[in-house]
């Protein structure tokens, strides 16, 4: 049995009045991926800004790594200001020093880890311009490189492929199956079917509940749903 590296405990989420999470109990365990699925709507994104401290429990506790270690988190594109005025290459180098004061201070070492993250996303001809400049697929580029250019023992992806071709996408899930050996990567997946072949277990939120069950499990209930 795996260590749980995230536990949520009766945790419960009201926004504006409305209920989004309700009673939630997870162990998340760690060194895995571990897809986040469900209707729109049903609380996907809540869950993981709450395990990040950005949404206040209604009731409950969660219990992460996160004052020792800081985890790695790509929200979805459109939650990030457009006229962010930085550029590709100083929002990738955050990823290394979290830290606008610290960019004169990169290593040789840093700048060519970020140099090759930028090549591997082809960021590099659009590694000056800013992130308002860039197209829907560029931008979720850069925050996954911002993400990948340093290790992370925890990942939080919300979406992080949703702007992106298959092509690309299918490296990213390549990429993230070669860290789960170091890391833990909660993903929230746009694509059910997609989410359920990428990993053994899977969360799924629904109606205010999450739970881990095994993806085939899943799947194969979403088969005998759809053949009825």
């Amino acid at each position: 049995m795996q260590t749980a590296i995230i536990r949520c405990r009766h945790v419960h989420v009201q926004i504006e009045g409305q209920r989004i999470l309700n009673d939630v109990n997870l162990d998340i365990p760690e060194q895995c991926i571990l897809p986040v699925i469900g209707p729109n709507g049903a609380g996907k994104t809540t869950l993981l800004r709450a395990m990040l401290g950005l949404v206040r429990l209604s009731g409950g506790v969660i219990e992460t790594p996160f004052r020792n270690c800081r985890p790695r988190y790509v929200s979805q594109v459109k939650s990030i200001d457009p006229i962010y005025p930085v550029s590709v290459r100083q929002l990738v180098q955050m990823g290394v020093n979290q830290s606008v004061v610290s960019w004169k201070r990169f290593t040789r070492q840093q700048t060519q880890t970020v140099d090759s993250i930028l090549e591997e996303f082809q960021l590099t001809d659009h590694q000056h311009k800013t992130f308002s400049q860039l197209s829907g697929g560029m931008k979720q580029k850069t925050l996954l490189a911002r993400a990948f250019v340093s290790s992370a023992d925890v990942m939080l992806l919300d979406e992080p492929t949703s702007e992106l071709d298959e092509a690309t996408e299918n490296s990213v899930i390549q990429r993230l199956q070669d860290m789960r050996r170091r890391s833990t990567i909660i993903w929230v997946h746009h694509n059910m079917f997609r989410a359920l072949r990428m990993a053994e277990r899977v969360c799924l939120v629904s109606n205010g509940s999450a739970r881990i069950l095994s993806s085939q499990d899943v799947l194969d209930e979403l088969t005998r749903e759809a053949v009825r």
